[in-house]
């Protein structure tokens, strides 16, 4: 695939990046070159422009992102063949994250509408990152399902999935949920497993929930295993996995730990007990344990305490959370209405490319390009 000359561009371009009144234009394109080189650029050139051969090959009326805050190559391309972006909320939306929390600039090429969990991440996008009260809708979560706790599960779901993983009869079981990327996954998450499950932890079953994207399937068992070597004592007993039906996971759980991953909402809304990892500057980002969905804990001991009792939220603090951060009801219909009302013949997706289309006219009369980026 040819590829735009980087080199060229970062010695040539132009571009003004202004901030308070100055131009930032060299010192950006000159950070851009020591930081990450060349290669770097390229393949976000290279990955633009093989979405805009997919683009014109595939002729979508729309495209569907799985994160609100990244897919530069994916929005890059659709933007330039004139294909709407539907982008679906992919991790926890908080005040401050660098990816959105920024004023709007011409140079910015953002998805058309954005899907989010709740009013407060709506919010966050329009009061922090610059978004239009347009661009972002709330429709829920669509991994709950549309008719989460309209029924009662089946009588013996804890005792087939307790089975399943291995929990011995009379262990408490555990779900940690494990964040995944280079800081959030590999320096943070695995230290909040060495701090908060580093120690005995006796009668519990820990069950380690993978991201999906988590491409090692031992790193944290061979972090507390490591840990109780050197320390003396027995490890506690482990299962890992990470395609599992969330919700039938959660409702045959003791309790759940976590630190950024969704699923903190996720068994606030299955009503577990919860347990949020603290201790860092950056950390209980939605604020779960000030809104007493969750026991803030720190160590091995908070978490040793904590499963000798394990005790959900009051009704009246889980309601008061949700009605923020989780739209109840069919989100999965929702979203598909917001997709369809941007492909729809004379809607979004009638636009055309811009002036600097890769590809052709988009068709009217084809489906959508799904754009995921496997990181491991």
């Amino acid at each position: 695939i040819e590829v735009p000359d980087v080199d060229g561009f970062l010695a040539c371009d132009e571009t003004v990046v202004e901030v308070e009144g100055r131009d930032f234009g060299s010192a950006v394109r000159a950070a851009l070159a020591d930081e990450y080189g060349t290669d770097y650029l390229r393949g976000q050139a290279r990955a633009v422009v093989r979405t805009e051969r997919m683009i014109a090959d595939l002729a979508p009326r729309s495209m569907v992102l799985d994160h609100e805050g990244g897919r530069t190559a994916y929005l890059g391309a659709a933007h330039r063949s004139g294909v709407p972006v539907v982008a679906v909320q992919h991790g926890i939306i908080f005040s401050g994250n660098p990816e959105y929390a920024h004023p709007t600039d011409p140079l910015l090429v953002r998805q058309d509408v954005t899907c989010v969990y709740g009013e407060f991440e709506r919010q966050v996008l329009v009061g922090a990152g610059g978004f239009q009260p347009s661009e972002v809708v709330v429709t829920g979560s669509s991994r709950a399902g549309p008719v989460l706790g309209a029924a009662a599960p089946p009588d013996d779901e804890r005792a087939v999935v307790r089975r399943e993983l291995g929990v011995a009869e009379g262990d408490r079981m555990l779900v940690v949920s494990l964040a995944h990327n280079p800081i959030a996954g590999d320096l943070h998450t695995v230290n909040m497993v060495a701090r908060t499950l580093g120690g005995p932890l006796p009668g519990v079953h820990v069950v380690l929930k993978l991201h999906p994207q988590e491409a090692s399937e031992q790193r944290y068992e061979r972090t507390l295993r490591g840990i109780a070597d050197a320390g003396g004592y027995e490890p506690p007993a482990m299962t890992v996995i990470r395609d599992f039906d969330l919700y039938r996971l959660l409702r045959s759980a003791d309790a759940h730990l976590g630190q950024y991953s969704t699923i903190l909402t996720d068994a606030v809304v299955a009503g577990i007990p919860n347990m949020v990892a603290v201790g860092y500057a950056w950390s209980d980002l939605l604020g779960y344990a000030d809104a007493g969905v969750a026991a803030p804990v720190r160590t091995v001991d908070d978490v040793r305490a904590f499963m000798a009792d394990p005790r959900p939220p009051a009704e009246a603090d889980r309601a008061r959370f949700l009605a923020a951060h989780f739209e109840p009801g069919d989100a999965t219909a929702r979203i598909v209405d917001v997709i369809l009302s941007q492909s729809a013949p004379g809607g979004s997706g009638d636009r055309g490319p811009t002036d600097h289309a890769g590809g052709g006219e988009t068709g009217h009369d084809a489906g959508l390009l799904l754009g995921t980026e496997r990181r491991g």
